[in-house]
């Protein structure tokens, strides 16, 4: 995001903050539940997904969203990519003047380009070095990801990657972090959860807690010394105390939301499970919305919602961070 663009939002969040008006800058959108990886450590693939919206009902969703304020969309999924119309729907957003970012595994982007090129940011998904990437994410994953990564370079697209630690990738992040030097980007690091999605379970991917927090003490000194890590020190700080629980002031439903794929809106997609979810389709997003209560869970473990929180309670480290950062 260009230096203007973030004390753009900054100065709406200070507002949000001064008239302690919940105002929705910040949505993340979940297009479809269908995905084309296989990834070790989701349990949430879906080959179909009946609930997504159609084309029409998501460009008027969408002129809702502009009415309502929101500045940020990130669009992700399942696999986004996976609906035809995604192009359709990001030249809609933009010309109404909505800066949209998109979360893809990377293996259509390649082809999908010239449909998207209007995306302000770019994120993805990257775990680990070629064998294990390919181990946990099905294989060609990681070469997938390198040709999108060099394809939205040859759009002037910002690219950032997103590498989640697991058991399998938890040794690599010195590799990680070379790769992210080699591409001139930067890696967010991310926990995987610690249950499953249903709860259920303990996570048959989540990395002892002594070497996950080993790691991220490396990560945070590694910041300190200039390494191109996406988190925020404070975020990472946070992220230390996975699996928690670990208190934080959610944004959620203060200055971000969350729209699954059949127009259900939650203060974050975490709490999907345990909240109930307002249909903007039946309703409308602005009822939608004020209908949304903030939920302080402490269990955030998500790294850019991490960083949006933080940034909404207005903690000056992260500001300056976040000012400085190349996303």
């Amino acid at each position: 995001m260009k230096p203007i663009e973030k004390l753009k939002l900054g100065g709406h969040l200070l507002m949000a903050r001064a008239t302690r008006r919940n105002r929705p800058l910040v949505v993340g959108w979940a297009v479809t539940n269908r995905c084309d990886a296989a990834c070790a450590y989701c349990d949430k693939r879906q080959d179909t997904d009946p609930g997504e919206l159609d084309t029409r009902t998501a460009l008027a969703l969408i002129d809702q969203l502009a009415a309502a304020g929101v500045q940020r969309l990130s669009i992700s999924g399942g696999e986004p990519l996976l609906r035809d119309d995604l192009g359709r729907l990001i030249d809609h957003a933009v010309d109404r003047g909505i800066r949209c970012s998109l979360n893809t595994n990377g293996r259509l982007l390649p082809v999908r380009l010239p449909e998207i090129a209007r995306i302000s940011a770019l994120t993805l998904s990257v775990d680990a070095p070629q064998t294990t990437a390919d181990q946990l994410r099905g294989p060609g994953s990681f070469q997938r990801s390198i040709k999108a990564l060099e394809a939205a370079r040859a759009y002037e697209i910002p690219v950032s990657l997103t590498a989640v630690l697991c058991k399998r990738s938890l040794d690599h992040v010195d590799e990680l972090l070379e790769l992210a030097r080699a591409e001139r980007c930067v890696v967010t690091f991310q926990p995987v959860d610690f249950l499953t999605s249903r709860r259920s379970r303990p996570h048959p991917q989540a990395p002892p807690v002594d070497r996950y927090r080993a790691t991220i003490d490396r990560l945070i000194a590694a910041r300190a010394d200039g390494a191109p890590i996406g988190n925020t020190r404070h975020g990472l700080r946070h992220l230390r105390h996975w699996p928690g629980p670990y208190p934080i002031t959610c944004a959620g439903g203060r200055i971000t939301g969350n729209i699954e794929s059949d127009g259900k809106v939650y203060p974050c997609g975490r709490v999907v499970d345990d909240v109930e979810g307002h249909d903007a389709v039946r309703m409308g997003f602005a009822e939608a919305w004020r209908r949304t209560r903030p939920v302080d869970c402490g269990r955030c473990w998500c790294a850019r919602r991490v960083e949006l929180n933080l940034a909404h309670a207005l903690s000056p480290g992260t500001l300056l961070e976040l000012l400085r950062s190349r996303i």
